[in-house]
């Protein structure tokens, strides 16, 4: 089995294949998943399985961050509910989310809502 390490980046998503060290950017997460197919594991850095309405909690960044040193659990930042993923701008996201989670959005959360989107 090979393993894909996947972060989003400016130009599209950059994948690192961890067996050959190749480094590859693709344009969408479509055409890495379609590159890739069935032969990789693939780690990617962005959210998936989003809170909504009928699921309010996620276990793996609670449980994530207390595994975490304390200075560095906040780097495990709450994700956004599914239902401000198509807001147009961050107080509406943010309006949205506060709605159906009962917490605001971070603004680290709304510059990464593109990617969020796409995997989602």
């Amino acid at each position: 089995m090979k393993f894909i390490g996947v972060d989003g980046c400016k130009k599209g998503w950059l994948s690192v294949c961890f067996e050959t060290e190749e480094i590859i950017v693709f344009d969408s997460i479509e055409e890495l998943i379609t590159y890739y197919q069935d032969n990789f594991t693939i780690f990617i850095d962005v959210p998936i399985g989003l809170n909504s309405a009928g699921y309010l909690h996620r276990n793996c960044e609670v449980e994530g961050r207390r595994l975490l040193p304390t200075k560095k659990k906040s780097s495990i930042f709450p994700v956004p509910c599914r239902e401000s993923l198509h807001a147009t701008s961050y107080d509406e996201a943010n309006k949205i989310n506060r709605r159906v989670l009962g917490r605001g959005l971070s603004k680290q959360t709304w510059f990464i809502m593109a990617k969020i989107r796409e995997v989602d």
